[in-house]
């Protein structure tokens, strides 16, 4: 027996009802893929500076708090002639050793207290439209510190400041490590900053053994600490 005309008529609706919802089913995917792989990259390179920031920061902040209350001739003892030249510099091994301890310990506790801090970043900034960045939604971003890559290290430097005028200049390396979530993705960063300890300027001449040796007066101790 023949359908009727009806019966047809409305079969026919339905296959073109069920072809232009695959169709846009189809396109809905693809269009979300598109931005997908169009924004996840900006959203990460954006999570990544936020997140650089507030851990340099943090590191900056725990040297600081130390640092502020070291003297140079703690760490650094020297020796003049009669002449007012240095003729011996030697570093103090336990005051160095106290003081990374210290800030290491310190930069831990930053660390954790930030991890408790969530980012949030504007699609419309993601997107660079700047009028409207502060405004439409916006993608939080989670931090969680896996902590220090090493020890945080000493370093020094010496540099002219003048006739007969040393600078020398302390300052503490740290490496650090810490996993950025974003939505659907997980990407670890890490980061390596310099922070300023402590500097002196040295009226009179510095022996070149010390001015010339390659990573500064603290090199050796800390070529010898991290092997």
């Amino acid at each position: 027996m023949n359908r009727s005309p009806w019966k047809k008529a409305s079969s026919s609706v339905y296959k073109k009802i069920l072809v232009v919802f695959i169709a846009l089913v189809m396109i809905g995917i693809a269009v979300s893929v598109s931005i997908d792989l169009f924004l996840r990259p900006i959203f990460i390179a954006e999570a990544e500076f936020k997140v650089t920031r507030l851990v340099t920061d943090a590191i900056s902040q725990a040297v600081y708090e130390h640092a502020k209350l070291l003297n140079y001739t703690e760490m650094i003892h020297y020796q003049t002639n009669h002449q007012g030249d240095i003729i011996l510099m030697q570093p103090d091994l336990q005051k160095v050793n106290e003081f990374t301890s210290q800030v290491n310990l310190t930069i831990q506790d930053k660390l954790n207290t930030i991890s408790e801090q969530r980012i949030s970043i504007p699609i419309a900034h993601a997107l660079g439209l700047q009028l409207l960045a502060g405004l439409g939604p916006r993608v939080y971003v989670k931090m969680i510190p896996i902590g220090l890559v090493k020890p945080p290290q000493i370093i020094d430097s010496f540099e002219s400041a003048g006739i007969n005028q040393t600078r020398h200049k302390i300052y503490m390396n740290v490496k650090a490590e810490v996993q950025l979530v974003v939505p659907f993705v997980q990407k670890s960063v890490q980061l390596e900053t310099q922070v300023p300890v402590t500097e002196v300027t040295i009226m009179g001449k510095v022996p070149d053994i010390y001015v010339g040796v390659e990573g500064g007066l603290l090199g050796d101790l800390v070529k010898n600490k991290s092997e």
